[in-house]
């Protein structure tokens, strides 16, 4: 009352009748609202994700009380916020396999470490309890010294089978080891362990390889072997770019010049600026020997795409013609080798598929001069008949120009441009071509570009080519 004093009244039956019967959402609510994660945000869903969330907890926390005694709400989440950030990956399932009948015998002693990481034994502590299962399965710390046990409880973090009963407690023991138990050996090391790790640091993967790849390149070895102990002339072209504007980017640099101002009253010079673009590009296309590059080989011409690939500038005719150009002035009998690209690979006549007609299908067999008989032939039965023709008819502009030549063509295998020695002389020709760029004009570089390639002697190019006899 106003004055200070009391007056006793009964409850009404309407907040007697609530709080017998209300169930438990209002309880639920409240204890939602005790230390809820809910945030507001413009982004409806995590509403939905924060309401979860705190649903989940408020079950979590129903259930802990039943089980164990009441507790503070406060230190239940406290409890599983601490466990959820020690928390650590998870390691993958083991399969357990109970068709292996125990042996009689205790096993002797199996030598391996622990199948989990120290981290995820021993930094998860809150979130690791004993589940029991219907199966059995081996005892992860006993099996380590030579004890045969199979028990039902294993751990619901570790994923792992270990002993829990009265007479043996491998669970605590487990999660409590710092090191690997006494009567354990280390595994002994993988061989090239240390070079595996350091090649996996590159974010290299060792994969197997095709089928194909493996048989083309074992053929080309052989073949390019046999070519030198016949003594045959071997010649690599191949296809490259230079960009006007590339310029050394390490250089040597005085120190001592501190800024523009002084370098220009001690009659310095702080080095031409560097281009902020690469300018126009060179495509350029040669091929060369032990004896170095050919003598008016060269194919150098400027760029017209503005495309990241320089294989887009050239094209089935002009590497035909640039090739009918230079084949007279190859030594007899020669083999050149090339890799696949689309230009290099210009088929000489097309080879019919399930796209084709079957009226063009049967002209084309017709006019092999097959003696074949095609009558009453489905178009899946011609594509067959095409199927067996097809290596005899299958070849290339450039294999053809060259046999009519006398000479012979070795295709590298794909993905295989280390095979090709001229790959480490563009690199010795565009690094000179970077080192003396000063005026980033196309002229010049084209210049630096022919003094790079006649430095190149024929002791380079037989240095560049050895590694493959």
């Amino acid at each position: 009352m106003k004055d200070g004093s009391k007056l006793t009244t009964k409850c009404p039956p309407v907040v007697k009748d609530y709080n017998n019967f209300m169930g438990g959402v209002d309880l639920a609510d409240r204890y939602r609202s005790l230390y809820n994660v809910d945030r507001k945000s413009n982004k409806w869903w995590l509403r939905i994700f924060w309401g979860l969330l705190d649903i989940t907890f408020v079950n979590a926390y129903v259930i802990y009380c039943e089980m164990f005694d009441d507790t503070d709400v406060l230190d239940v989440r406290r409890s599983i916020a601490l466990g959820l950030m020690t928390l650590r990956s998870l390691p993958s399932r083991r399969s357990v396999s109970l068709k292996r009948a125990a042996p009689k015998t205790p096993t002797t002693h199996r030598g391996k470490q622990l199948s989990n990481t120290k981290d995820v034994r021993l930094g998860n502590r809150g979130i690791q309890w004993v589940v029991y299962g219907a199966n059995r399965g081996r005892c992860e710390l006993c099996s380590t010294r030579g004890i045969e046990s199979r028990p039902k409880s294993k751990c619901s973090h570790c994923r792992v089978f270990l002993c829990s009963n009265e007479n043996k407690n491998c669970f605590n023991e487990y999660h409590e080891v710092e090191t690997n138990p006494v009567g354990t050996s280390k595994s002994r090391p993988k061989k090239g362990g240390e070079r595996n790790e350091r090649v996996k640091s590159l974010n290299f993967i060792y994969t197997k390889q095709r089928s194909d790849l493996v048989a083309w390149r074992r053929n080309y070895l052989l073949q390019i072997r046999q070519f030198r102990e016949e003594g045959r002339p071997i010649y690599y072209l191949d296809e490259t770019w230079i960009n006007v504007g590339d310029c050394s980017t390490k250089v040597w640099v005085n120190q001592t010049v501190t800024s523009h101002r002084m370098a220009f009253l001690e009659g310095l010079s702080t080095g031409a600026p560097n281009p902020t673009g690469k300018g126009k590009r060179l495509i350029i296309l040669h091929i060369g020997s032990t004896d170095g590059f050919l003598q008016r080989g060269l194919l150098c011409f400027e760029s017209k795409k503005n495309t990241s690939d320089y294989h887009d500038e050239m094209n089935g005719q002009t590497f035909k013609e640039w090739f009918e150009k230079i084949l007279p002035l190859l030594k007899d009998n020669a083999v050149v080798v090339m890799d696949n690209a689309p230009y290099h690979s210009v088929k000489s006549e097309k080879v019919p598929n399930m796209s084709w007609k079957k009226a063009d299908i049967v002209n084309w067999i017709l006019l092999k001069d097959e003696e074949i008989d095609i009558t009453n032939k489905a178009t899946n039965d011609l594509i067959e008949i095409v199927k067996r023709l097809k290596p005899k008819y299958n070849t290339y502009v450039i294999d053809d120009i060259a046999k009519e030549a006398g000479k012979s063509i070795l295709r590298l295998p794909p993905y295989h441009c280390e095979l090709n020695p001229i790959k480490l002389v563009w690199s010795m020709v565009k690094q000179y071509v970077k080192a003396n760029n000063t005026t980033f004009k196309l002229t010049d570089v084209m210049n630096l570009l022919h003094q790079a390639l006649d430095r190149v002697t024929p002791i380079c190019q037989t240095g560049r080519t050895s590694y493959l006899t």
